[in-house]
């Protein structure tokens, strides 16, 4: 068997083989049919082009490659080789029918007629050209995306290590990540400087993400005025940056993002990406750069940042060798230990974590005690206008240590409340009765007799459909049709109209239900009412009570004890929405309805 001497590699190999008539086709073997110590005296050695030049395989001649001419030769699919690009034969044992394309991606070239030194298989089981890997990596237009599939990375930083028998590669690819990481580093120092902001995102994000998760229906911006409203506030805070700190995170993104903070705030508003995929974007955003804050941080020997979960209301737990975030205002997260939920976590949240689990000695981490000496309720002790939750919380609480983080809710005007108390508070106030018929009363703060605002009536309608709770009918009435019963106008929410007008809409579908509050010393009986469904069928001792009502006779009610109303009228969860898991296990943490 004859050979030949490669001169690129400085190895022999068979002559007739498919390397040697490729070699030879392009002029740099002399073709021969001798014994290999005659055919090395006759190799023709290669010309070498000067940088930026290639060799024209037809001329032999030297050609720019940002001329014309280059790209005319490159479209119609000529070969061209620098001398720095590596020559090593790819295993021609790998089946191409594998590959999930037909054809590169930037020249459309079929795969199948690719030369086995310009044949390259990524990881993912997408084929390329080498040389076209090579020059879109020189090109302005390299953007780390797989170009078939343009949510995943083309080349893994941590991996680089793959591409090392591909040398001009492989160079390429350092040199990339290199610049990269330069300028992550002047953009993390920015990032630094503004933390507030960076907060500000992972802020939106939660909130984006957790508002009304089991809800499809992206058109409908009602059903989303919460998130719709943290966006308009992050891109107001963003817009009114100075220069420099405004392109910085505007162009922020995450290690693997495709979209940065504009270009997801401008999918939100054109409707482009649903709202819980753009709250999943700014989470990595957001968890992605305060990780590489503290990283900077602590490679320069500086240990003084310590993540502030109370800044954006997320924190991430430890629990069962996994990271598991929670949202301070709701009281359900996805776990991956459920095997039904496993997919979904997969999708949303594995990415996000991960980063996190790699850094297990970052302050981003917690232990769930911690949560309650260190989480909301110091918090709220400095700077709630009521610092003491025993009047504001169901349970009459000492501390507030002693609530769920997501029963905490802090109002516009300084006034903190357990949402349930809310609840409570705010039917009541709807079930106000003169003279035993229903007189509603626009909801307001106990404390200072001023009604709720528009914001806080968000906050706290948000607060209760993201944690899927059932409320009295009349209170779901009231926060779910806001273009019906909301307003700031003092005047008309306490005017007869206002009250006549919800009265007429609740009694569409509901009715009010009276019942004896207390007996008193004379022996006559206060009687008030609930707002109940029409469906709920009226009971004997109901029925009684409105004999007694119409007849002022005592007979009716002789006997009846006062009522109280029991809590699963107020509050209740919706068993529907169980495909999430209780965010707190522990045995405090308990959400008991009864």
């Amino acid at each position: 068997m004859e050979y030949a001497l490669n001169p690129l590699t400085k190895r022999r190999i068979k002559i007739g083989s498919q390397l040697y008539r490729t070699l030879v086709k392009r002029g740099i073997i002399i073709q021969q049919n001798v014994n290999i110590n005659v055919i090395e005296n006759k190799i023709k050695q290669p010309k070498v082009p000067r940088e930026g030049y290639v060799i024209n395989p037809k001329t032999g001649r030297e050609i720019e490659k940002s001329k014309s001419t280059y790209l005319k030769l490159l479209k119609a699919g000529v070969k061209f080789y620098d001398n720095d690009i590596p020559h090593v034969p790819i295993n021609t044992k790998i089946n191409r029918s594998t590959c999930k394309n037909n054809e590169t991606f930037i020249l459309f070239s079929s795969i199948a007629d690719l030369d086995d030194e310009d044949f390259i298989m990524h990881p993912s089981g997408y084929c390329f050209s080498l040389n076209e890997l090579i020059n879109w990596l020189k090109s302005s237009n390299f953007n780390n995306r797989n170009p078939h599939v343009i949510t995943e990375t083309m080349f893994d930083e941590k991996n680089t290590s793959v591409w090392d028998k591909y040398p001009e590669l492989s160079q390429l690819i350092s040199k990339y990540f290199k610049t990269k990481q330069e300028e992550r580093f002047k953009t993390i120092n920015v990032v630094k400087e503004n933390l507030d902001i960076l907060y500000k995102i992972g802020d939106v994000g939660r909130i984006c993400y957790w508002d009304n998760i089991y809800s499809h229906n992206a058109k409908d911006s009602s059903e989303f005025e919460q998130s719709i409203n943290a966006l308009g506030e992050l891109a107001e805070i963003i817009d009114n940056l100075p220069a420099i700190e405004k392109n910085i995170f505007s162009n922020l993104k995450s290690n693997s993002g495709v979209y940065s903070v504009s270009k997801i705030i401008k999918n939100a508003n054109e409707g482009t990406q649903c709202i819980h995929a753009i709250g999943i974007s700014l989470l990595h955003i957001f968890i992605s750069n305060i990780i590489l804050v503290e990283s900077m941080m602590k490679s320069r020997g500086n240990t003084s940042f310590v993540y502030d979960p109370r800044k954006c209301g997320l924190y991430f737990i430890t629990k069962d060798k996994n990271i598991v975030v929670y949202n301070s205002e709701n009281r359900l997260v996805v776990y991956p230990s459920d095997n039904n939920n496993l997919g979904y976590y997969e999708r949303h949240f594995k990415n996000v974590v991960e980063s996190v689990h790699d850094n297990n000695n970052s302050s981003l981490v917690w232990k769930m005690e911690k949560i309650r000496s260190s989480g909301l309720s110091p918090l709220y002790k400095e700077t709630c206008v009521n610092d003491e939750p025993y009047q504001v919380t169901v349970n009459s609480s000492d501390e507030w240590s002693e609530l769920e983080e997501w029963r905490k809710i802090k109002l516009s005007d300084g006034y903190c409340f357990d949402i349930l108390y809310l609840i409570i508070t705010m039917t009541n106030q709807l079930n106000t009765a003169k003279s035993t018929n229903p007189s509603p009363i626009y909801p307001y703060n106990v404390f200072t007799g001023v009604i709720y605002n528009m914001k806080d009536l968000i906050a706290i309608k948000r607060r209760i459909a993201n944690n899927y709770l059932n409320t009295a009918p009349c209170l779901a009435k009231f926060l779910f049709n806001p273009e019906m019963f909301w307003s700031e106008d003092i005047v008309y929410v306490k005017s007869k109209e206002w009250m006549q007008k919800t009265i007429d809409v609740f009694e569409k579908e509901l009715r009010f239900k009276r019942y004896i509050e207390m007996i008193e010393a004379g022996g006559n009986p206060l009687i008030n009412g609930t707002w109940v469904k029409k469906l709920l069928p009226v009971e004997n001792k109901e029925s009684k009570l409105i004999k007694y009502l119409q007849t002022a006779n005592v007979e009716f009610i002789r006997g009846f004890k006062p009522e109280q109303i029991n809590k699963n009228y107020y509050y209740s969860t919706n068993s529907k929405k169980s495909s999430m898991s209780h965010g707190y296990n522990d045995k405090r943490d308990i959400f008991e309805m009864s």
